[in-house]
This record gives C-alpha cells, sequence and structure tokens, in this order.
C-alpha cells in the first residue's frame, strides 16, 4: 500500500514538504518554509502526521523553501533519519542558523521559547546521513509490512550545489521525486 500527501508547498512556491507512506514506512520529502510567510504560519502542517508512521526525511536541496522547517520536524518527530547528500548537509550548517535567527524576530520573545537553539541544530546537522550520489541506501521503518526493503538513490538534480533527485525503489515499483530540477 503507497499513499502520498502535501503538508505544505501543493499549488504554490514556498513550505515544500510531502508525505509518502511506502508499505507502513514513512518518509518525509523536503521540509521547507514559506517564504511569503512569517512565523510558525511559514511552516508546513505537520499535524497531518498524526497517527501516521515517520521513518525518514530526505531533502532535495537547501533552498529555505525545502529546508528551513526540518528543525521544526525534528523537534516533533527526534527519531527520524535525515538523508540528503554531502554538500546540502554542509549549506544546511550555514543556513538553518541562519534562518533560526531570522525566526526568532519573526515570533517575538514569548514565543521564541518553542523554538529550538543553535546547540540542537548543530546535534541535528551532525546526525545527518550524507548520502552521495548514485550510491543505494536501504530503508525500512519501524512498521514496514512487506520483507523488501525501500531502496533510495540520490542523482544530481543540476539545480544547486548539492540538489538531488530522489528514486525510491520498492516492490517493483519506483517513484523520482525532482525537488527543483
Amino acid at each position: 500500500m503507497i499513499s502520498f500527501f502535501p503538508l505544505g508547498g501543493a499549488l504554490e512556491i514556498g513550505a515544500n514538504s510531502y508525505y509518502l507512506d511506502l508499505f507502513g514506512t514513512g518518509i518525509i520529502l523536503d521540509c521547507g518554509q514559506h517564504p511569503q510567510k512569517t512565523g510558525f504560519a511559514s511552516l508546513p502542517d505537520f499535524s497531518l502526521l498524526e497517527g501516521k508512521p515517520v521513518d525518514f526525511v530526505i531533502i532535495s536541496h537547501a533552498h529555505q523553501d525545502h529546508i528551513n522547517s526540518l528543525p521544526f520536524l525534528i523537534k516533533e518527530f527526534p527519531y527520524l533519519q535525515i538523508i540528503m547528500t554531502p554538500q546540502t548537509r554542509d549549506i544546511a550548517e550555514l543556513t538553518l542558523h541562519n534562518a533560526l535567527n531570522i525566526m526568532r524576530e519573526q515570533v517575538g520573545e514569548q514565543a521564541a521559547k518553542l523554538l529550538f537553539t543553535h546547540e540542537e541544530l548543530d546535534m541535528l546537522t551532525e546526525s545527518i546521513i550524507a548520502l552521495p550520489y548514485n550510491k543505494p541506501y536501504h530503508l525500512v521503518g519501524h512498521k514496514h509490512r512487506i520483507n523488501e526493503e525501500i531502496v533510495v538513490t540520490l542523482y544530481d538534480a543540476g539545480h544547486i550545489l548539492g540538489s538531488a533527485m530522489i528514486s525510491l525503489e520498492c516492490a517493483e515499483r519506483r517513484l523520482l521525486y525532482t525537488g527543483d530540477i
């Protein structure tokens, strides 16, 4: 059984984030922030994940509309495995800290308590699985219902440094998420 739905970014640019359930393994594709909205209104709707398996998040590239909500997702689901290219990881180390500073200004002092710290961001980026292009990686979620593993492979999207198309294969099915190409 496969299901797919947007958490944000559907029919517009910004807050790109999509949920994919492949045979009981939950995968989030991108985790962006809407560039024309401020504060918490700029985030994808993570409440749609309630009761769903959520095991992995795979980031296509380091533009704000594809990565800036990642710390908020990890705050709700701290056990998620994060996958992206090494180049995207390196850019994320810089851009996520900048995004935190901007968000703190936007939400004000009182709501800033709901945010994360720069130290937490450092731990997040250290936990990233930096997967090079063209190297298959096997995924199995906690509630995976079939014997065959999911194979993820990242391919160069040519959009920005480190950008990747995400190929997911399992049970003779193949999905290609392009991000921005």
